[in-house]
């Protein structure tokens, strides 16, 4: 997407869409436990449950899970009305629709249709207009239908955030929406250049339909303050429990310049369930790296800058994202990582200066781990890239079972322009068309229109945004698939478009983390 020159306009209508205040959050009764609460089958409570819960993500998934993306990005399949729009705004990733057509003095344009039980799990727009229809079930009377902003805002639910979340101009709803047979979003204007510069994205999930599956009731919802408020909480951090049965294993190293240790090793099976690692300051964890080497394989399943792993700059600046927290010199991973004999992880100190780091690894025993999936990840560093050319981004090839749970970026680059036209385009087991094709880089990680604003939510962040310095920007941001999930059962490919606008060069960091098969061998080794 990233023009910045709607910017002013869109400032007024934005703030409309924001809540005024943040009331106080409902929870379930002291000794009421959420899964006491959940029916049988797969609720929107008991989708945000999983989403909540990190152990989940090491099962391998459903023979029948899929993901696919809805959004405005340019499709001569799409009907086209961008061209109605008063400029073309970025690489005009905005005014495509599934169908357009005139009802009742309206006109009414479908965002997203699909068969099959599922649920809506994401939804975006850097530019709500209108009024947003969701269909459930039912083709002819929509189940939801209320302002697209308010939508968004999460008007809809008794507590909002972190469900609903405006950051950094973008308006986001990670709330599942469930359906059991059939699912059409249509957003109704006065007229047809109203949708022209709209900029959307709707992620979908499919659901097993042999399941017992509760579609989307708005009533039952909003009488559920309580327990849509402690399922708040777990998306909190700091609201996180210990794992009781996790053993720390606790190895204080002084790291000579340029050298590598083991700071942990297993003769046995069992799974990490958490690492703590804590240097006396910030510039203390720049050099680092860490490696990791499951099941006694040669070939790193994780090779990368601690920072990147963490989903910061080499500034480590704070943050609170569900998967990893840094605070001060201390950096808190709490992506679950199964193993089996042979298995270890390896810091790495890149610097000229000894590095003193204390790491503990959180581990629990497990008689047999082989059916679990291991957490790998993919980190690629291009450099000198033109800004002005469409570099296309093979960021990591994945064979088998698995599926894709985060991505975090940096990048420095040497131009006033912006430098994040480009698309995630996400392969899931099909060859012909990608499952996910968004309409541009600040819009996948959730914020909109080039902004420079920082800010922190469960799923993702935009941690540095050093602003439009004179030829310059630096930035660092992440986003984590836990609600909208990305499973693949032969293979999966993750590209991205780096380019952006104008003259420049900038240096482009990329990490993909995701979890596979034991067997997973690398297609495509990473760039150090």
């Amino acid at each position: 997407m990233g023009s910045f020159c709607v910017f002013i306009c869109l400032v007024s209508a934005i703030a409309l869409c924001k809540r005024s205040s943040a009331p106080s959050v409902p929870e379930l009764p002291e000794g009421v436990a959420i899964e006491s609460q959940l029916p049988e089958g797969v609720s929107w409570a008991s989708m945000l449950r999983d989403a909540s819960d990190l152990a989940r993500l090491v099962d391998a998934p459903d023979p029948s899970a899929h993901s696919m993306l809805f959004s405005s990005s340019s499709d001569t399949n799409k009907v086209i009305l961008a061209h109605l729009a008063p400029e073309i705004l970025g690489d005009l990733d905005h005014g495509f629709f599934l169908n357009v057509g005139d009802k009742s003095g309206y006109v009414e344009a479908t965002l997203a249709e699909v068969h099959g039980a599922g649920a809506l799990t994401w939804m975006w727009s850097a530019n709500p207009v209108g009024e947003v229809m969701i269909y459930i079930d039912d083709r002819e009377k929509p189940t939801l239908q209320m302002p697209f902003a308010m939508l968004l805002d999460g008007a809809f639910l008794p507590v909002g955030y972190p469900f609903s979340a405006f950051t950094a101009l973008g308006h986001n709803l990670h709330f599942p929406i469930i359906h059991k047979e059939y699912c059409r979003v249509v957003l109704r204007v006065h007229e047809r250049k109203e949708l022209a510069s709209l900029f959307y994205q709707i992620a979908w999930n499919s659901i097993n339909s042999s399941l017992t599956v509760h579609p989307f009731n708005q009533s039952e919802i909003a009488s559920s303050a309580a327990l849509l408020g402690s399922l708040a909480k777990r998306f909190s951090p700091d609201k996180l429990k210990s794992v009781s049965n996790a053993t720390p294993q606790s190895t204080l190293q002084s790291l000579p310049a340029k050298e590598s240790q083991i700071f942990f090793r297993s003769d046995n099976s069992g799974i990490i369930r958490s690492m703590t690692l804590t240097a006396p300051a910030k510039t203390s964890l720049q050099p680092l790296w860490i490696e990791a080497y499951w099941d006694g394989v040669e070939e790193a399943a994780l090779s990368c800058p601690l920072s990147m792993l963490a989903g910061v700059s080499l500034n480590f600046e704070d943050t609170t994202s569900l998967p990893c927290t840094v605070r001060g010199g201390e950096v808190v991973l709490r992506w679950q990582m199964p193993y089996g004999p042979g298995s270890r992880l390896i810091m790495r100190n890149t610097g000229n200066q000894i590095c003193q780091i204390k790491a503990v690894a959180y581990t629990e025993e497990k008689g047999d781990t082989s059916c679990l999936l291991r957490f790998h990840a993919n980190y690629v560093r291009k450099d000198s890239l033109a800004l002005n050319e469409r570099n296309v981004l093979c960021l990591a090839d994945m064979v088998g079972r698995g599926q894709v749970v985060g991505c975090s970026i940096r990048v420095d680059s040497r131009s006033a322009q912006w430098w994040g036209e480009g698309d995630q385009i996400i392969w899931l087991d099909e060859t012909a068309v990608p499952a996910w094709r968004g309409t541009g880089t600040e819009d996948y990680f959730g914020f909109a229109w080039c902004s420079d604003k920082t800010f922190d939510h469960p799923f993702r962040g935009q941690t540095r945004a050093d602003g439009s310095r004179t030829n310059h920007r630096i930035a660092g941001m992440h986003r984590y698939h836990l609600l909208d999930r990305l499973p693949f059962h032969s293979f999966c490919r993750f590209e991205m478009e780096a380019w952006g606008l104008g003259e420049g060069a900038m240096d482009y960091e990329v990490l993909v983390s995701w979890y596979g098969e034991k067997t997973w061998r690398s297609v495509m080794p990473s760039e150090h």
